[in-house]
């Protein structure tokens, strides 16, 4: 089957052949446990600035062609997202506590709206580094972030 995607910001396209897909593939990624409006309420609930929420809710928008189906793919990886930030919380608890150092940091008078955008982000990616490196040394994250890639395997092209 033909695969067509374009970047709508660049207008760079892509186009290839995945010869393993099938209609009963074309429906897993059709298919969706989470509704739009949930998906864009656990969005707006991160710890994230504006533009980071901006940015996500861009990539659930990403669409590909696949024959003659439209199908919303950056929506079905948010999704597997969601599902792997609920499996495993360590890495999701050591952002948001990395954000809520960075929130105090910037709260601090008159030195706060110097530390918090340097604060901010390394807090964030310390605690999301320190989470997920608990999260990783039970090795179930590992093969469930495996597994879930895999499930896109059939979306290779020739």
């Amino acid at each position: 089957m033909k695969i067509f995607a374009d970047q709508r910001v660049s207008g760079d396209g892509f186009s290839g052949n995945a010869a393993e897909l099938d209609e009963e593939y074309l429906k897993f990624l059709n298919t969706f446990g989470v509704s739009e409006h949930d998906l864009q309420r656990w969005i707006d609930r991160l710890p994230f600035s504006a533009d980071a929420k901006h940015l996500l809710v861009q990539i659930s928008r990403m669409t590909i062609q696949v024959g003659f189906t439209v199908i919303t793919i950056g929506r079905k990886i948010i999704e597997i997202a969601i599902r792997l930030v609920k499996k495993f919380p360590y890495a999701t608890a050591g952002l948001a506590i990395g954000a809520l150092i960075g929130s105090l940091a910037g709260g601090i008078p008159i030195f706060g709206f110097l530390l918090e955008p340097i604060i901010m982000p390394l807090a964030m990616a310390l605690g999301l580094a320190r989470g997920a490196w608990q999260d990783v040394q039970n090795a179930s994250l590992k093969s469930a972030i495996r597994e879930e890639v895999a499930k896109f395997d059939k979306l290779k092209t020739a």
